[in-house]
């Protein structure tokens, strides 16, 4: 089963801060002004500094609380993530596979967070941390709708195309697994060594398929890494990045 779709713009570059929802802060390994704790599924403190206790969080405070690298085989983008898997078919030409471990170093508020390494070489390609729920999470009533993430560039450059917050919902029939998505953030808000929120409104989202999109039977979480379409002009250098990504809550 396809559990998630490529979704981002071609005109990527042109999308602004406010569209994209995102918050940075020059805070470091420990410190935040975002508060939130609690394992995958639950959690006390406030969802993204508010007073609403999350009805879903990962903080990775020990391990990668199941997170790992979407293997789909996409025939119009290469996901690099594919390459971990030996049956996909899927070959770097040499180059390196991406891995997504749990480190204990750093984290944003608390540490423990998931490291993310990626070696992107041209337009069209990307790499999708993510996650299957077995139990629906309802994110629809109570002030939860709001999906909230911390990521940050650690090392490396990250020239063209963003990322994109995706979620799915529903596990069978018709409806099972369709995919929405938050407005692209462009790479250029990615300041070095500075964490950025990320947000998801499950109620103002829509699935592009013409399926039914239900925010009280969220299954899947994820975070997609792409280089992005080729642009007019458009030429860059790229090379290896090491992200983190750390409480993602709703």
């Amino acid at each position: 089963m396809k559990f998630f779709s490529v979704r981002w713009f071609v005109a990527a570059s042109l999308i602004g801060l406010g569209a994209a929802g995102v918050l940075s802060s020059n805070v470091g390994c420990g410190d935040s002004d975002e508060t939130g704790n609690g394992g995958s599924g639950g959690g006390s403190g406030g969802s993204g500094g508010g007073s609403v206790v999350p009805r879903y969080a990962d903080t990775f405070d020990t391990d990668k609380e199941m997170w790992t690298l979407s293997t789909y085989v996409d025939a119009n983008y290469k996901n690099l993530g594919a390459a971990s898997d030996p049956d996909s078919g899927v070959n770097l030409d040499g180059g390196m596979v991406p891995t997504l471990e749990w480190s204990g170093a750093c984290g944003d508020p608390s540490p423990g967070c998931l490291k993310l390494t990626v070696t992107f070489s041209g337009f069209k390609e990307y790499v999708d941390p993510q996650v299957n729920v077995a139990t629906p999470v309802d994110l629809m009533s109570g002030g939860h709708n709001i999906v909230r993430a911390r990521i940050r560039l650690v090392s490396g450059t990250f020239p063209t195309g963003g990322v994109q917050f995706h979620v799915s919902s529903g596990l069978s029939g018709n409806n099972a697994y369709v995919y929405v998505s938050a407005p692209f953030v462009n790479s250029s808000s990615l300041v070095l060594g500075t964490w950025t929120q990320i947000t998801l409104d499950t109620s103002t989202v829509s699935p592009t398929d013409g399926r039914v999109f239900d925010p009280s039977q969220i299954v899947q979480f994820g975070i997609q890494f792409t280089t992005g379409d080729p642009f007019e002009g458009g030429t860059s250098t790229w090379g290896q990045a090491v992200f983190e990504i750390d409480t993602i809550t709703g």
